[in-house]
């Protein structure tokens, strides 16, 4: 028997549950879509990466970048929006872009791929940060309406430690080391032992 299970929030809030339904069924197959692993017992982790996008390194031509997974979510998420949309020479170098720009993320290309009804690829491409920032359909969680609600939930499901931690990682562009995320993390409510900890906590959740 297998069981799917989508969860929101905490992912180590409903650990006990999962743990209780597969101690009283021992033939029981869970699969969680989660931003965190649960911590479990024979918990094994499938990592989703994002999509492959189109070869940066050579000239966009619309076969080549159709095949790509990324440029593909994106033509279908435009064209039900606009169906009279098609991916052609005129507009695979902006799509091929489009899709560079947001390293392939899913949540992205399908908010971006929406404005299509009233801007063109070219137009969008110019104004990439400003239409992730325009509502999405209505009927999607609130938190998947915009790429800056998404990680505004992310972030609010952290706890104060870890939210304070994180704030000071931001002074870093392009990696740090363990001992420079201590050096700037082991201040206020964070102690230096309790740094790699916090760090990880992060980073199973995605952040």
């Amino acid at each position: 028997v297998a069981v799917l299970v989508c969860l929101r929030g905490r992912a180590g809030g409903q650990a006990p549950e999962v743990s209780t339904l597969l101690g009283s069924c021992p033939d029981l197959t869970v699969l969680i879509t989660s931003r965190a692993p649960l911590r479990l017992r024979g918990e094994r982790e499938y990592p989703v990466p994002p999509l492959k996008v189109p070869d940066p390194s050579s000239v966009p031509e619309v076969e080549e970048i159709i095949d790509a997974p990324a440029a593909r979510l994106f033509v279908k998420r435009a064209q039900e929006a606009s169906p009279t949309f098609e991916l052609t020479e005129a507009n695979a170098a902006a799509v091929a872009s489009i899709c560079w720009r947001l390293d392939g993320l899913p949540l992205a290309l399908g908010l971006v791929a929406g404005k299509v009804r009233f801007l063109g690829p070219t137009e969008l491409l110019s104004r990439l940060d400003q239409a992730l920032e325009v509502g999405a359909e209505r009927d999607l969680p609130e938190r998947q309406r915009t790429m800056r609600a998404t990680l505004d939930w992310s972030y609010e499901l952290l706890h104060g430690p870890e939210k304070e931690l994180f704030r000071r990682l931001s002074v870093f562009s392009g990696g740090f080391t363990l001992e420079e995320a201590e050096a700037v993390g082991a201040t206020g409510a964070v102690a230096v032992e309790e740094v790699l900890l916090l760090f990880g906590n992060l980073v199973e959740q995605s952040l």
